[in-house]
């Protein structure tokens, strides 16, 4: 059975469909710890743990389902076909969990495992493999679901809240576009299990004379061009969850009608004299700050204190929480079957994204697109988005502004990114020595390999 196997290292993987890049497909594609496995024996319950030791072994045995105990994973076995493996955290550094610490399956016996349809007695792990074991199956994963739009801590906290997703108690989103509200908005109805629908209002693309319309409706001839009636927004969301995007954008005389729904819930169309019951959950979202908008007088105070008054998120911009755009390339490599140059996933972690999330996803998208191959890597097209960084942007913001000490970093690693990553050029133009830049990339942490 010998020459059926393959000894696997680190820059060889000939299995599937992964196309080798050597280290950097092993970084970003390579088994870690924190990752997932789950485990699908021959018979009994599938079972999912996560990966937080630095060694497990998968042994077979006269057992009816799959027995974890501790570090020691037995799996259901046929008497005469015993195997022994070992799932070990190979690192290349000093440390057991730096970047290069990897996932190491190699066999303890003569025996070999599966991996992707072929044998092999030694292998490195990646996520989205599928290691045969006997008649037990594993399958490795980096989370159960990750969703960049959904992976803020913020997020999670207040999904996490059983009793206030199932009350009818109003929400506030806060957060710059692009951070994932009406994502959010629209989880928080699916875990709310509301029996209506999830109606999606962004206030700020009707007109003022066409707002009160949309939410509470209209009767037959109530203005010119009313040929017939309408429904709203509000009833159109009775029993579910009415989503209002921008509502930092709302007319002051709305403001007025909303917040009396806020008190009665009834609804009067415009044109009416009758009003109804609305059993409507309401998530309100805004890009801006609204005790601004209450200081400078586009906002009625009172109704900024009741749609305040439930409860409220904040979601954080990329800029604020760089290491998660580490992250979002990570799940975009392993959805879209592509790797991304560790050095230019550093260059995106400089940049402030001020599209966050969907501006991230957008340009990873067309990367893919315009790249000749399946590794994408710097080129004019990241050099055209650095000239509208964060110093541009958040210079012009009345709420934030960039550290001179910020300026130097982005200025330099401009520089270090538009040179191929020649750190000796880059020093000799910013006029300092190679250690002292390198002291300035490894303090942000982003020191490219």
């Amino acid at each position: 059975m010998s020459n059926l196997a393959h000894d696997f290292n680190y820059h060889e993987k000939p299995y599937g469909n992964i196309v080798d890049f050597g280290k950097e497909t092993l970084i970003f594609r390579g088994l870690r710890m924190g990752d997932w496995l789950e485990i699908k024996p021959m018979h009994g319950r599938k079972k999912k743990i996560q990966l937080k030791r630095t060694k497990y072994t998968f042994k077979s045995g006269q057992v009816y389902e799959c027995v974890i105990d501790n570090h020691e994973i037995i799996l259901p076995g046929i008497k005469g076909s015993d195997f022994s493996f070992s799932l070990v955290l190979s690192s290349k550094g000093k440390k057991d969990h730096d970047d290069s610490s990897r996932y190491l399956l190699r066999s303890n016996m003569e025996a070999p495992f599966g991996i992707n349809g072929m044998l092999g007695f030694k292998a490195f792990v990646e996520r989205g493999d599928t290691i045969d074991m006997g008649y037990n199956r594993l399958i490795s994963s980096n989370s159960h679901s990750y969703d960049p739009r959904g992976a803020w801590n913020e997020s999670a906290e207040l999904l996490g809240q059983d009793n206030l997703l199932s009350s009818t108690l109003s929400i506030l989103i806060e957060g710059e576009t692009g951070t994932g509200k009406s994502y959010l908005a629209r989880k928080i109805h699916q875990k709310s299990k509301r029996i209506g629908n999830f109606v999606h209002i962004n206030l700020s693309s009707f007109s003022e004379n066409l707002i009160e319309s949309e939410l509470f409706g209209h009767v037959k001839g109530a203005f010119t061009g009313a040929i017939g009636a309408k429904k709203g927004a509000f009833r159109e969301a009775d029993w579910g969850t009415l989503f209002l995007d921008e509502i930092d954008s709302l007319p002051l005389n709305i403001q007025t009608k909303l917040l009396l729904f806020l008190d009665s819930k009834e609804v009067r169309p415009v044109g009416g004299t009758n009003s109804v019951k609305a059993n409507v959950r309401l998530i309100f979202a805004s890009g801006r700050s609204l005790l601004k908008l209450v200081e400078n007088g586009t906002m009625r105070k009172d109704f900024y204190f009741r749609i305040s008054s439930g409860a409220s998120v904040c979601l954080e911009s990329l800029r604020v929480k760089p290491q998660r755009i580490e992250k979002i390339c990570e799940w975009f490599m392993e959805r879209e079957d592509v790797v991304i140059s560790r050095d230019l996933i550093c260059f995106y972690k400089t940049l402030c994204w001020p599209g966050n999330i969907r501006q991230l996803l957008g340009y990873l998208e067309k990367k893919k697109i315009m790249s000749k191959g399946k590794k994408i890597i710097f080129d004019k097209s990241d050099e055209e988005i650095s000239n509208f960084d964060a110093v541009d942007i958040l210079a012009n913001s009345e709420d934030e502004y960039i550290t001179w000490e910020e300026l130097r970093f982005r200025y330099a690693h401009k520089i270090f990114m538009n040179l191929g990553g020649n750190m000796e050029k880059s020093a000799n133009i910013l006029g300092i020595s190679k250690n002292t830049l390198k002291a300035c990339f490894r303090k942000r942490k982003i020191m490219p390999q």
